[in-house]
């Protein structure tokens, strides 16, 4: 019998006071973001209507927020930094009736445990109080100038916990997670004014802007809300409203998925997959439309305190709620259909009519006697002879293909996906790497927070051979690209780019080991399904189909053509 290794095992003991507010600190603040939101929500709670918010190497350094609320008292200013201390409630059943962004009495002293808090604040009108507090050890209160409202500054996040300090992402990343935090709230609570500043620079100002389309429009540019729907919704004892996006608007993560419960900006597994089931037949996989979702819920149905962060909620009707929101998604996306200028991508489902079907293009015949790659498609004697075919478009996705011998339905997504695709790779895979200025520089607007991504992330680009400059505020323009770029959306590569660099580290270095994805990116950004395609761009896509190495799936493994001879049509029409 072999001998079990001894294990040596340290008594039990209890944890000082610091170190248990430390770790239940850690489930409350685990970025800058999380200091930003929670000092907004007890900003709003406190009836402020104008919010500002003051930021230094991406929160890491210093966090400055500032209201003109009702401030904080003389006699309160000291309690405020002590955990499980608030105004909100005074007894249990309170908690779970609540009409603020609800009470765990954790938050500013989660805060004042992980970094430098300075508190300042004003509700006499006279002047203000300051208390300094960090750790437990909160000074007395000191009379000091200050308006009507609070202003906490919290200072060296994380300076003396370097393990949670070296999860932090650089400056950029966590900017720009803050900008999207802010961006949510200025969404969702359109009567306040909301400004921020990142190292002294303003990145985003509100005022001005009472809406929430038009703040929308300030962030995202008028392209995006071109293609939104206002949603006002009530289904049973919910109200649901803000926007929802076509269909064919989509991103490919679900930050542009902004959800609220009584005004409360959360991420509901559950909301988002009722919104999911609503466009499941209308966009395809890993793509996501905008939203921005307000759903207005008695209390008492709601239990909003379950997540440290209160970045979830627990519905009492799970299966209703799911139920509603989806029906909410599926009636704002019907009214799509029923708009004037409903887009094209309706239109052709709603009438299905012929001449919404096939294209006014006439036939075009091609000759492919001379190319010897035709011939694994067709037997041998075929392409040894004088053969030609003619086409038709359907659906403006599909080619219809007559040849001598056989009928080809061939889909023009899949196959310029595949030609696309190979081509890519081989780019990538010679060591020449040719680039071409473009004719007309693309001048790309950019969001305050992937404006902040791209200054750290420029290198990337530079790594994939392409030329891209800043071009004022807001805006980059790109003046060449790699040859066998040149068929790409590059607006809409660029952005997909950007996005997903936020989530990793923007190192070029990385680049080899995401080849494949970023082919398929490349790949989306040129795919032609839904567009009209002249002759001789169908003489181009056939030609390319048969040079290319591989003609019979897409990268994703569907089928690029249907085919059929005439045994096989006979077989189908029962002749056989």
């Amino acid at each position: 019998m072999l001998n079990s290794p001894s294990v040596t095992r340290a008594p039990i003991q209890k944890l000082d006071p610091v170190t248990i507010a430390k770790i239940a600190a850690g489930e409350v603040i685990d970025r800058p973001a999380s200091i930003v939101k929670e000092l907004i929500e007890n900003a709003i709670d406190a009836n402020a209507t104008s919010i500002l918010v003051e930021i230094e190497r991406g929160g890491k350094h210093s966090i400055r927020v500032t209201d003109n609320g009702h401030g904080i008292s003389k006699e309160d200013i000291s309690l405020a930094p002590i955990r499980h201390t608030t105004s909100k409630i005074t007894s249990l059943e309170e908690v779970y009736l609540t009409h603020t962004f609800g009470f765990r009495g954790e938050a500013l002293g989660s805060i004042c445990h992980v970094a430098r808090c300075e508190i300042l604040s004003n509700a006499e009108g006279h002047f203000g109080y300051r208390v300094i507090a960090y750790q437990g050890a909160i000074s007395a209160p000191e009379p000091v100038p200050h308006t009507i409202g609070t202003t906490i500054w919290v200072k060296e996040l994380f300076s003396d916990m370097p393990v949670r300090k070296k999860f932090l992402k650089s400056d950029a990343t966590e900017m720009s997670h803050i900008l999207e935090g802010v961006f949510q709230f200025a969404f969702i609570h359109s009567s306040i004014d909301f400004i921020v500043r990142s190292d002294g620079k303003e990145v985003f100002n509100s005022t001005g802007n009472p809406e929430s389309l038009d703040r929308i429009r300030l962030v995202y540019g008028k392209e995006l809300t071109k293609d939104l729907l206002r949603l006002d919704v009530s289904i049973e004892n919910r109200i649901y409203s803000g926007f929802i996006s076509n269909p064919t608007r989509t991103f490919p993560n679900r930050s542009k998925q902004i959800m609220a419960v009584n005004q409360r900006v959360i991420k509901s597994p559950l909301l988002q997959r009722a919104v999911s089931e609503a466009y499941k037949d209308y966009v395809p996989p890993s793509r996501y439309p905008f939203i921005l979702l307000n759903v207005a819920i008695p209390t008492q149905t709601v239990d909003i305190n379950i997540h440290p962060q209160k970045q979830d909620i627990r519905f009492r009707d799970t299966s209703s709620v799911f139920r509603t929101t989806k029906q909410a998604i599926e009636t704002g996306l019907v009214s799509f259909k029923i708009q004037e200028n409903s887009p094209a991508f309706f239109s052709n489902v709603s009438q299905q009519t012929p001449s919404s079907l096939v294209s006014e293009t006439p036939p075009v015949t091609m000759d492919y006697t001379n190319n010897p790659l035709f011939s694994p498609l067709f037997d041998a004697s075929v392409h040894t002879q004088s053969q030609f075919y003619d086409y038709l478009q359907l659906f403006d996705t599909y080619l219809v293909i007559k040849t001598e011998t056989q009928l080809w339905i061939m889909d023009q997504h899949a196959v310029h996906e595949r030609i696309l695709y190979e081509k890519l790779k081989n780019y990538w895979n010679t060591s020449v790497h040719l680039r071409q200025p473009l004719l007309i520089s693309e001048i790309i607007p950019l969001t305050p927070e992937l404006e902040a991504i791209w200054k750290e992330s420029a290198s990337v680009f530079t790594a994939l051979n392409m030329v891209i400059e800043e071009f004022g505020d807001h805006h980059i323009i790109v003046r060449e690209v790699p040859a066998v770029f040149s068929e790409l959306n590059l607006r809409q590569f660029i952005l997909d780019l950007l996005y997903e660099t936020r989530a990793v580290t923007a190192d070029p270095t990385l680049l080899d080991s995401r080849k494949e994805t970023l082919q398929m990116k490349a790949c989306k950004a040129a795919i032609k399904a839904g567009k009209k395609m002249a002759p001789e761009e169908v003489r181009q896509l056939i030609e390319e189909f048969i040079a290319s190495p591989n003609a019979f799936t897409c990268p994703h493994g569907r089928p690029l053509v249907l085919r059929w001879n005439q045994e096989d049509l006979e077989k189908l029409f029962k002749r056989r």
